[in-house]
């Protein structure tokens, strides 16, 4: 966390809620995703991450893979929060360093809030999937 999202979290005033690396990397969601019409804006991002991805297109064989669900996990928990049933949220503050890293220390009143995923993964990435494919 250099530059700007040091800055960020060290001056903003609003609740930061952090969903760090341990929840969205072994959440797996996207195989679901070669469904739809190819012609799908969806279906053809995805494609194109599997393709291009450092790290999964090693694993490419034309299907779109797979992949570590960070992001959906930040969506999810915006659209439809989820706390006591998805996760806990944990209440402390995140300490960035000047080399990309940070600290997380466990005070009340920061502002500073992490996910801990309280829900399978299997199920949520389940879950996940069926929002992303329009199936509510």
């Amino acid at each position: 966390m250099q530059g700007v999202t040091k800055f960020v979290i060290q001056n903003i005033n609003v609740p930061i809620i952090f969903t760090g690396y341990e929840v969205g990397v072994n959440i797996k969601t996207g195989q679901s995703i070669n469904k739809l019409d190819k012609k799908s804006p969806l279906y053809v991002g995805f494609m194109h991450f599997s393709k291009n991805a450092p790290w999964i297109k090693a694993d490419f064989k034309g299907n779109i893979l797979n992949n570590s669900s960070y992001d959906q996990t930040a969506i999810l928990y915006a659209v439809r929060n989820g706390e006591g049933v998805y996760w806990d949220r944990i209440e402390g503050k995140c300490i960035p360093d000047d080399f990309g890293g940070n600290k997380w220390v466990n005070i009340k009143g920061s502002k500073h809030f992490y996910l801990k995923l309280k829900m399978d993964n299997e199920k949520i990435g389940t879950l996940i999937e069926s929002l992303m494919m329009g199936e509510f």
